[in-house]
């Protein structure tokens, strides 16, 4: 089966990202990785009007130490799970796109 119609955006910041959420409300997806998102959509259990596509965000593509003591780690809702594999199986620090939303 084929997703029903749908508008694609790709947002270029974080703002962007808020006003176009803002904009479509309900009828907007966020889309990092699609590894969810894609099969739903095919299977027409979701029917979004517009994409926004985070992907390419780049205030969104980062690991890091929080500011906050004892905050922890930031995984920007751009990385991917092959981000760190380098250190051997397993060594991956995101579980897939959209792990977490907040800036880093």
């Amino acid at each position: 089966m084929k997703p029903a119609p749908f508008d694609y955006v790709r947002a270029d910041s974080v703002e962007e990202c808020v006003e176009l959420l803002a904009e479509y409300g309900d009828d907007a997806r966020v889309l990092a990785g699609g590894q969810s998102l894609m099969p739903m959509l095919n299977m027409r259990l979701m029917r979004p009007e517009v994409l926004v596509d985070i992907a390419k965000i780049p205030e969104l593509s980062g690991i890091g130490a929080e500011a906050e003591v004892g905050a922890g780690v930031g995984v920007g809702a751009g990385v991917g799970a092959g981000v760190g594999a380098g250190a051997g199986a397993g060594a991956g620090v995101g579980a897939g796109a959209g792990v977490g939303a907040g800036v880093v």
